[in-house]
């Protein structure tokens, strides 16, 4: 669900006056968002063992418990705050399940317990887009078949090749370059109906 600036800014007031309905809704409004960091900075070695939604539920209980720590005023200030809680999730997360698997007899097979956990900065966007514009783009990205999802995370966030997509995906450099294609089209409708929406 597409939520405008003041429509956002205001539920933030609201949640700052104590008004529980409007964090729930505020919360949610960066659910699709959180999403893609989410499956953007899990490591390929734990994907097997964490899903992304319960790491997402995570982080909005520990946004609810924590909320009176809030200091900020504007939505952007809010969107930093709930990014912070969700990286010190994720780290946690990480370092219990790379614990798991070190007590875990039969480990999964693939599974490096070598590689270094993320950092903040260390994502492969390097200016985090924030505001409405990431609400918009995250909510539009949601609405795609999950095939194309993945495809355009892996060419835009990731970085990857079409060649190399398309052997993540299993399919043919030809179809991973169609699947992005489609799924850039298909974005682009969303947010162009998104923008005529609000």
């Amino acid at each position: 669900m597409v939520q405008s600036t003041s429509r956002i800014a205001e539920l933030l007031t609201q949640a700052k006056q104590g008004h529980d309905e409007a964090l729930g809704q505020l919360l949610e409004a960066f659910r699709n968002w959180l999403r893609i960091f989410a499956s953007q900075q899990l490591p390929d070695e734990t994907r097997p063992r964490i899903d992304p939604s319960d790491l997402i539920q995570d982080t909005l209980k520990s946004a609810i418990k924590n909320f009176a720590d809030f200091r900020g005023e504007t939505p952007i200030e809010f969107q930093i705050w709930l990014k912070r809680i969700h990286e010190r999730n994720l780290q946690d997360t990480i370092k219990f399940h790379r614990g798991a698997q070190k007590r875990n007899v039969r480990r999964t097979i693939g599974m490096n317990p070598n590689v270094d956990l993320p950092k903040a900065g260390d994502e492969p966007i390097e200016d985090v887009i924030l505001g409405e514009e990431a609400i918009a783009l995250a909510d539009a990205l949601e609405k795609l078949p999950e095939t194309q999802q993945e495809a355009i995370r892996l060419r835009f966030t990731d970085h990857l090749s079409v060649a190399e997509i398309g052997k993540r995906l299993n399919r043919s450099r030809d179809a991973a370059a169609g699947l992005i294609k489609r799924g850039l089209r298909n974005l682009r409708q969303h947010m162009e109906r998104a923008s005529e929406d609000a």
